[in-house]
């Protein structure tokens, strides 16, 4: 997903999750099977930098939908989870030693924008 919001619009990168996300639930219904949007979700659970920031991001996307239709900004609203996940990255990367900020506000841990 970051590589998706460092290369392409944030329009873009937010379809491309929205289609994932109702492909795996359809085939996860469809052969009887445990979601993999939900796992994905699990492992970005975790502390290190890198899978906070990742956790965040896909909160927001399943909170608010974003995009970046027009280039306007806008003001949305998200659930309490999404700003936990968020504040909790914010956090991780105040302490991560030199993180590189990408023109999207997102920080990646390798010298590309």
């Amino acid at each position: 997903m970051v590589w998706l919001l460092e290369t392409y619009s944030d329009s873009y990168a937010n379809n491309q999750y929205r289609a994932l996300q109702q492909f795996f639930k359809w085939w996860s219904e469809d052969e009887e099977l445990p979601n993999p949007m939900a796992k994905l979700l699990k492992h970005c659970e975790d502390k290190t930098f890198v899978q906070r920031r990742d956790y965040a991001i896909l909160m927001l996307f399943r909170s608010t939908g974003l995009t970046g239709k027009g280039n306007k900004q806008r003001i949305v609203r998200f659930g309490h989870d999404a700003a936990r996940a968020t504040d909790r990255y914010i956090a991780s990367a105040a302490s991560t030693p030199t993180p590189q900020t990408a023109p999207s506000g997102w920080a990646s841990t390798t010298a590309r924008p």
